[in-house]
C-alpha cells in the first residue's frame, strides 16, 4: 500500500508541477530504512541502491536550491527526479504485488494440502478404528471358542480317563 500510495501521490504531484516531491531532513535514516528493507528481502539491493541514489540526488538538489535562493525552488529542479522516483516506486509496487500474489498462491496451496492431509489422516484413523473393533470382536469370538474347546477337552479327558480305568479293570 505504501509504494502504491507513494507512486500515486508522486504521479499526481508531478502532473500538477509541484515544486517538491520528496522532502527529507535526514537522508541517513532513509538509507538505514532501505538497508532494513533489503535485509528483509522486500527490495533487492539494486532497487535499494537506486532509491538511495534518487533520495540523495533529491536532497542535494534541494540543498543547492535552498542555498541559491530563498523561496520555492524551481519546478525544473525536480522534474528529472520525479519521473525516476515514480517509475522506481511503480516498479517496486509491481514487484510487491507479484510477491503478494505468489505468497497467496503458496498459502492457498498449503491450505489445500493441509486439508487433504487432514482428511486422509481422519479417514485412516476411522478405518483403523473399524479394523481394531473387528479384531477385538474376532478375539472375543476366538476366546469363546477356545473356552468351549477347553471345556470339551476337559470332558473328553475325563471320559478318556474313565474309559482307560474301566478298560484296565477288565
Amino acid at each position: 500500500a505504501c509504494p502504491a500510495r507513494a507512486a500515486a501521490l508522486g504521479g499526481g504531484e508531478m502532473q500538477r508541477g509541484a515544486s517538491a516531491l520528496v522532502q527529507l531532513r535526514d537522508a541517513a535514516s532513509v538509507a538505514q530504512a532501505l538497508t532494513v528493507l533489503v535485509q528483509a528481502s522486500v527490495f533487492s539491493s539494486k532497487d535499494a541502491a537506486k532509491l538511495t541514489a534518487l533520495v540523495q540526488a533529491s536532497q542535494q538538489s534541494e540543498d543547492d536550491s535552498a542555498d541559491a535562493t530563498f523561496g520555492a525552488p524551481a519546478a525544473a529542479v525536480y522534474d528529472g527526479h520525479s519521473g525516476d522516483i515514480v517509475s522506481t516506486l511503480e516498479s517496486l509496487l509491481e514487484k510487491a504485488e507479484a510477491q503478494l500474489a505468489e505468497a497467496r498462491k503458496k498459502e492457498t496451496s498449503a491450505m489445500h494440502n493441509y486439508a487433504m492431509m487432514d482428511q486422509s489422516l481422519e479417514d485412516e484413523m476411522r478405518f483403523a478404528g473399524k479394523d481394531m473393533k473387528e479384531a477385538k470382536q474376532g478375539l472375543a469370538k476366538n476366546g469363546e471358542s477356545k473356552a468351549a474347546a477347553e471345556g470339551d477337552l476337559d470332558v473328553t479327558m475325563k471320559d478318556l480317563n474313565t474309559d482307560t480305568t474301566a478298560l484296565a479293570d477288565l
